[in-house]
């Protein structure tokens, strides 16, 4: 494990930024495992050390040897801040490791509900997840929860463009007459309204 990568696990910011100075790869992976400083720094919960890798360009999205990325276990932890964090750099949300398990099955075995939906929130993949047993309960509630709130917005969104397709569809069957072109109409009408107003 090269310095870089025990400075960024213990948290501590001013070694990092040191050895980042002094010319040390910040993508480097370590040779036991393959973690990068930016999964050592998410995976025990340094916010500020996350934000220093990032702002000098490490890898949003590199992968240890178990195809774990800094999201992963971030999720897994339940450290909504590092998580929003990577999110916002473009950490993929949808990635899977080795095992096919995504942030949103790591946390989902962890049970951090604000994890969960912020995850959800910003369009984590629920696709197959509810068969999973090691879920933990409340997490399950959460996402079929979330699940039945995207059906109602969906029927209400529905509802709406078909309501705006019938008042299109009615305002367009309302015909103007054409005076212009319909002289007899327009003499027929004027007729009509001397007689009524005649004293």
């Amino acid at each position: 494990m090269a310095p870089i990568h025990n400075a960024a696990g213990n948290g501590n910011l001013n070694r990092v930024r040191a050895l980042l100075n002094s010319g040390a790869n910040i993508n480097t992976r370590d040779d036991e495992e393959g973690g990068t400083a930016l999964i050592y720094a998410a995976s025990s919960g340094q916010l500020p050390l996350v934000k220093l890798l990032l702002n000098r360009g490490a890898n949003v999205n590199a992968r240890d040897n178990e195809g774990t990325s800094a999201l992963m276990s971030a999720a897994y932890i339940g450290d909504t801040e590092i998580v929003r964090e990577l999110l916002n750099r473009g950490a993929n949300i949808n990635a899977r490791d080795i095992s096919r398990e995504s942030a949103l099955m790591h946390v989902a075995y962890s049970g951090h509900l604000p994890v969960v939906r912020l995850l959800l929130k910003r369009g984590a993949n629920t696709n197959g997840i509810l068969n999973n047993p090691r879920m933990r309960a409340n997490v399950k509630n959460a996402i079929m929860k979330h699940k039945a709130g995207l059906k109602i917005q969906n029927y209400k969104k529905a509802s709406n463009m078909r309501r705006r397709a019938a008042s299109a569809k009615a305002l367009n069957n309302v015909r103007t007459p054409n005076w212009e072109t319909s002289p007899s109409k327009l003499n027929s009408f004027n007729n009509e309204y001397v007689k009524v107003t005649e004293p």
